[in-house]
């Protein structure tokens, strides 16, 4: 499948909130902290 990622940007900044953090970061304070919102399913 060749179709973009849409969730390519909310995956760099999870994994930049983690790294941030040398790996101690949950996703409790990922979800706090991240400025995200994931879009809606479907």
């Amino acid at each position: 499948m060749d179709r973009p990622d849409k969730y390519k940007a909310l995956k760099a900044e999870i994994t930049a909130i983690y790294h941030e953090n040398k790996g101690r970061y949950g996703y409790r304070r990922i979800t706090r902290d991240g400025s995200h919102s994931a879009p809606a399913p479907g």
